[in-house]
């Protein structure tokens, strides 16, 4: 699901990677990963494991391990540098505020379209 749209902002995370912590913005979020946009240039290795933390507007907080599965560079952009992370939840993790935010985008999107 697009976090993202020309009405809705993308959520800022901080992101824990080979060492590093950095600012990025959460674009995309399903059940099962994440897509973020760093300012940085960078040179990361697939497979890589990151941590993620984002508040999502509900005022929940998205905690959870990951690993990079695609990286891509946007030549023109602010956030050139762009991370696909399969997301790896601890067992027994509550992924309820996931789950409720993909659904409230979701009834956002569709409400835009039948009122557009």
């Amino acid at each position: 699901m697009r976090v993202a749209a020309p009405e809705q902002s993308p959520l800022k995370a901080r992101v824990r990677l080979e060492g590093r912590s950095l600012e990025a913005l959460l674009v995309n979020l399903t059940e099962t990963g994440v897509g973020l946009a760093f300012k940085e240039v960078l040179l990361v290795d697939l497979h890589a494991p990151v941590e993620i933390d984002a508040e999502l507007p509900d005022g929940a907080i998205l905690r959870c391990p990951g690993e990079v599965r695609h990286l891509t560079y946007l030549e023109g952009q602010d956030y050139p540098t762009r991370l696909g992370v399969v997301l790896h939840p601890a067992p027994g993790a509550d992924l309820g505020p996931i789950h409720r935010f993909i659904q409230a985008r979701r009834t956002d999107r569709s409400q835009g379209f039948r009122q557009g």
